[in-house]
């Protein structure tokens, strides 16, 4: 369960960070609620539309509340917190303010490494995930730096939205503010990490991914796509005609030299009009 709570309305702090995020000053509820899933997911969204250039609206902290509230069925704060995977497919069934979640998936896991290598290939792709971390009392704000300190209290699971193409550990959003993971701490602390493609993101793939995307979905799942078709380019115009090469003269005429057909040509007429009555 992930629930991780501010327990205050902070004043966020400095951040020198120009990621897509670092305006949105938002806590979406998680000041005191256990919306954390929740407040990822929307992050998440965000970041994906900002960095395509989409159009979506925000939802407000209340909003995510309400979200929290009908997935947990709780109505006193902080909650239970939520499972992201049951929040995610809650999102995919119902919608998510005004925008669709196609489909989601959880990274392969294993050592680092990979784990990184396939979080820079997602966060390259789809621009965000979310990821499931064990929380600290080193990182509760308004910790802008997450490592690893001998002895750290653990408070609890929480979920925050990030990932960089460049560098993983560079950056995740929680609370309002821009927060630096280090390697130490993704290696030790992150669990599940989910890349989540929305409706917005389709046509920004190639057809070629989007028919790969459709296949994968649907050989996991074993369920029929219903999202969008794939989308063929369309087809390459033909390329203009190429006109004709004029076929040289095989007996030129030199310059200055009179043609011979003409010279009969002339004759011709000086003898039709000598005999002309």
């Amino acid at each position: 369960q992930h629930r991780a709570v501010h327990p205050v309305e902070p004043v966020p702090p400095e951040i020198h960070h120009l990621e897509p995020m670092a305006f949105d000053r938002s806590m979406k509820g998680n000041d005191k609620w256990g919306d954390c899933v929740v407040a990822g997911i929307e992050n998440d969204r965000l970041v994906s539309a900002k960095t395509i250039g989409a159009a979506v609206t925000p939802l407000t902290d209340a909003q995510c509340v309400a979200i929290y509230q009908t997935i947990s069925g709780s109505t006193v704060a902080p909650g239970p917190g939520l499972v992201m995977q049951k929040a995610l497919k809650w999102a995919h069934d119902n919608g998510w303010g005004g925008s669709k979640l196609l489909c989601f998936a959880t990274l392969p896991g294993g050592k680092p490494a990979p784990r990184e290598y396939a979080l820079r290939q997602a966060v390259n792709e789809f621009a965000s995930v979310i990821l499931g971390v064990t929380l600290h009392k080193s990182q509760e704000y308004p910790a802008t730096s997450w490592g690893h300190i001998a002895n750290d209290p653990v408070v609890g699971g929480h979920c925050v939205a990030g990932g960089t193409e460049t560098t993983t550990y560079d950056y995740i959003k929680t609370w309002g503010y821009m927060a630096h993971m280090s390697p130490n701490f993704f290696s030790n602390y992150v669990g599940e990490i989910d890349v989540l493609i929305w409706d917005f993101q389709w046509f920004s793939l190639t057809y070629a991914r989007q028919v790969s995307l459709v296949a994968d979905y649907q050989a996991l799942t074993g369920r029929t796509w219903t999202g969008p078709a794939p989308v063929p380019p369309p087809p390459t115009p033909p390329a203009p005609p190429v006109p004709p090469v004029p076929t040289p003269n095989p007996w030129p005429i030199p310059p200055g030299a009179k043609s011979a057909r003409s010279e009969e040509r002339r004759v011709g007429k000086e003898c039709r009009s000598r005999w002309s009555p």
